[in-house]
């Protein structure tokens, strides 16, 4: 390219007119395009602040530019500023290592090491999600690619999808969701964690992350130290492998950690509460701080009240006055000879229960309500499914009216003249059912009238009417409210 082309580009900059000299250059036919004029339009969409951009044409010469200076210093500024900090930080100091004495490159060598000590010093990063996911994948050793704002794994063909929830001078609140190809459902953990500075507050939570749930799924995935279980539900004996993951511990932890700490006193009730799951994961939390105890065990995200009471009193016999705590996961997998498939993905029960809401909100009349059940059978081809989002949906939205009556985790269930007591996370459809009915709430997809006539005729209502009738309150005793479903003889537990 002629000297005067290059020197009205360089003209441009001064001018600070970096379009035209993306204009200018775009031009000239790709072909004709060298090394030097793709690093200077670089230049010009670093200044135009499409990094994305600029970080492409870089790497589309990378074999020609990673012995130049210029190179990496173009490449560490658009990473710098996409919030790419610690590739940022890499290309910084090899632009350094190429061109430590270079008199000319002052300027340069300045900016690297301006940027250098902001990445290292930085309170907080320029884009936390970015920080994280680069955080993970330098510290998961298997291999991983970063792909569109998630980490994914491939040797265990899992994704995982972190958000920041809350970031504070002191403090991180971070939320991870991941999805495997070999499991029924999504896991999702919060992890927080204190901090002097928002980046310490970050590497604290996620360190807790990747020492409990990423370590844990490790065992599991190398099916390292497993114990077998065994369980019953709905007439089926059911096979199952058990893994744990290490107790992460923080502050003032007198006890050790003995990994079968809350092992050996959750096992029994945790495979009481096993169904037909193709997987399942336990999270265990317990501190204590002076005279305040928190034990905290959910199954599947959903929280057992049982189980955490003996979470607490765990908790409530450390030796210590100073703040302590302990998390740990329990994964725990269903063979494949008794698994029995479900039908339903979470989205297609999401779909399911839009369909039972709406069909329910167009009841004007006793003969639409008595018509009702038939018509949802026809409208999702399966009655058992049916069954259960005419009897599930009125309850949980009691249960949501009336939050302090204290509810079971099980519940009674009729069928050919028979009771069965089952726990709710049991039954494979109830959690998805009240998920899906929370969010169509939330999202005003369902109408507040709605709401109000399924606790109208939900059997809760009916007794707490009873109990008025009676001069008793409900609301304010601290009887436990048992909740019975009564089903054809057709329907199926699942």
């Amino acid at each position: 390219m002629s000297s005067e082309f290059i020197e009205q580009l360089d003209s441009w900059h001064r001018s600070e007119e970096h379009q035209k000299i993306v204009d200018s250059i775009l031009s000239v036919p790709e072909s004709e395009r060298d090394y030097n004029l793709i690093v200077l339009l670089a230049r010009a969409y670093n200044n135009l602040e499409d990094y994305e951009t600029a970080v492409k044409l870089l790497l589309s010469v990378s074999a020609e530019g990673k012995d130049d200076d210029l190179w990496h210093y173009r490449l560490g500024y658009a990473y710098y500023y996409l919030g790419k900090d610690l590739d940022a930080k890499n290309e910084f100091k090899l632009a350094l290592q190429l061109n430590p004495d270079n008199k000319d490159a002052k300027d340069i060598l300045d900016d690297c090491n301006y940027y250098l000590e902001d990445i290292d010093d930085s309170f907080c990063p320029h884009d936390p999600l970015q920080y994280i996911l680069e955080g993970l994948h330098e510290l998961i050793v298997e291999d991983n690619v970063i792909e569109d704002g998630k980490l994914f794994i491939p040797e265990w063909d899992l994704t995982i999808s972190p958000f920041v929830e809350e970031l504070a001078e002191d403090m991180a609140v971070l939320y991870f969701t991941l999805n495997c190809g070999s499991w029924d459902r999504e896991l999702f953990e919060c992890s927080v964690a204190l901090g002097d500075t928002p980046k310490k507050a970050i590497g604290m939570a996620e360190g807790s992350f990747l020492f409990s749930v990423v370590d844990g799924i490790r065992i599991m995935m190398n099916g390292e130290n497993s114990e077998e279980l065994v369980s019953e539900f709905a007439g089926e004996k059911h096979n199952w492998h058990a893994y744990k993951s290490d107790i992460v511990g923080m502050g003032n932890n007198p006890e050790g950690d003995d990994i079968d700490e809350f092992w050996n006193l959750l096992r029994d009730g945790i495979i009481r509460r096993l169904g037909n799951q193709k997987f399942v994961y336990v999270k265990v939390y317990a501190a204590k701080n002076g005279d305040s105890i928190t034990g905290e065990c959910r199954i599947n995200d959903i929280q057992s009240r049982e189980l955490s009471n003996i979470v607490s009193e765990i908790a409530g016999k450390w030796d210590t006055t100073d703040f302590s705590s302990k998390k740990q996961f329990f994964f725990i997998t269903q063979d494949e000879e008794t698994y029995l498939e479900y039908p339903y993905s979470e989205e297609e029960l999401e779909d399911a229960t839009v369909k039972a809401v709406s069909l329910f909100e167009k009841c004007t009349s006793g003969d639409d309500y008595q018509q009702y059940l038939e018509k949802l059978i026809e409208e999702l081809g399966d009655s058992s499914l049916a069954e259960e989002l005419q009897a599930f949906i009125p309850e949980m939205c009691a249960e949501n009216a009336f939050p302090s009556i204290q509810y079971p985790e099980s519940v009674l269930i009729y069928r050919n003249g028979e009771s069965l007591e089952v726990y709710k996370n049991q039954i494979a459809s109830y959690h998805s059912i009240q998920k899906a009915l929370l969010n169509g709430f939330n999202d005003n997809l369902f109408s507040n009238e709605v709401f109000s006539s399924y606790v109208y005729v939900s059997s809760i209502y009916g007794a707490i009417c009873d109990a008025k009738e009676k001069g008793e309150n409900l609301e304010t005793s601290e009887a436990i409210m048992m909740i019975s479903f009564s089903f054809s003889d057709d329907y199926l537990l699942r």
